[in-house]
């Protein structure tokens, strides 16, 4: 019986210390990269959730990383890297445009500089173009610190660089820099708008944003569910008493980082009395995708075949 248990003790740490080697090496039975079989959502986690941060320079991220900040987060500005060794990247980041609202002030890479991205944002219309502005500033453009100081930059990387700068001088300070007015806008069309103050600014967002509510192929026929994070529902009879609904809900539970979930079947109005039942997530997905692919050929998102 000793010579049993002694050999099943054996066994066990022989088998622990295999692991530990096999986590160490990223590296499973057959030789493939054990990362390389979790999904975006679980590696971010894995990133987000992990004790072993370290903070890095951002010199010290992977160039592909670093590319794809500087082209894709184009109002935003890295502020405080991590990397947790033999997962990924942590990038923290500065929101510096009065006008670009951000998903999250996070931005994640695994260890070869891929961008995690997580499967809300996969079904949404696209990470890269759901990341840029519809402007761009027209340089130079000054900006004043929370210290009352004024930093002026002549190009985009000169601003982030300022504004880096400052932040690593200043790593205590929560406020984001303000905008100095008057300054020029430039949109996609070509058009060049004047902003000259931070009211204008608000009615500009405003604009912009009602533009692109109105673009949306489809709109929810209410009255809609969504299941909280603590199991509850919500239900609403219209868009407003849904969203201070939810607001209400994110009020009384500040910690909650997890997104409502839209209880199904649900009725989605295409316009022209074009009705269509979605009955679930999978659902949503397929249409979502089609509407996509539509849009790439330039046809009209009138929505699949409604009842």
């Amino acid at each position: 019986m000793k010579t049993l248990n002694l050999f099943k003790s054996t066994l066990l740490k022989g088998l622990f210390v295999l692991a530990v080697i096999l986590y160490s090496c990223n590296k499973d039975i057959d030789g493939f990269d054990i990362l390389d079989k979790m999904s975006d959502d679980a590696l971010i986690e894995a990133i987000a959730k992990s004790s072993e941060k370290q903070e890095i320079d951002y010199n010290q991220l992977p160039s592909s990383a670093k590319n794809i900040i500087n082209e894709d987060y184009e109002t935003m500005t890295a502020d405080i890297s991590f990397k947790v060794e033999d997962l990924g990247y942590e990038v923290k980041m500065i929101d510096y445009s009065p006008l670009y609202v951000a998903d999250k002030n996070e931005v994640y890479f695994n260890k070869n500089g891929r961008e995690l991205v997580s499967e809300d944002k996969k079904s949404e219309k696209g990470k890269r173009k759901k990341k840029r502005n519809p402007f761009k500033f027209v340089f130079p453009v000054s900006f004043e610190m929370a210290d009352g100081s004024t930093i002026t930059a002549n190009d985009k990387q000169e601003l982030k660089s300022l504004i880096k700068a400052w932040r690593d001088e200043n790593p205590d300070s929560k406020e984001k820099p303000k905008l100095v007015y008057p300054v020029d806008l430039e949109f996609r069309d070509g058009k060049r708008v004047t902003v000259n103050s931070e009211e204008e600014m608000k009615k500009l967002r405003k604009k912009i944003k009602e533009r692109q509510r109105s673009k949306k192929p489809f709109k929810f026929v209410f009255p809609i569910s969504y299941l909280m994070p603590d199991g509850s529902t919500i239900s609403a009879k219209d868009k407003e008493e849904l969203k201070a609904l939810i607001k209400s809900w994110y009020d009384e539970n500040p910690d909650s980082k997890e997104k409502p979930k839209l209880v199904y079947p649900v009725d989605l109005d295409f316009g022209d009395g074009k009705i269509v039942t979605v009955n679930s997530e999978e659902e949503m997905k397929e249409i979502k995708e089609k509407l996509r692919e539509r849009a790439s050929q330039g046809q009209s998102n009138n929505g699949p075949k409604g009842r």
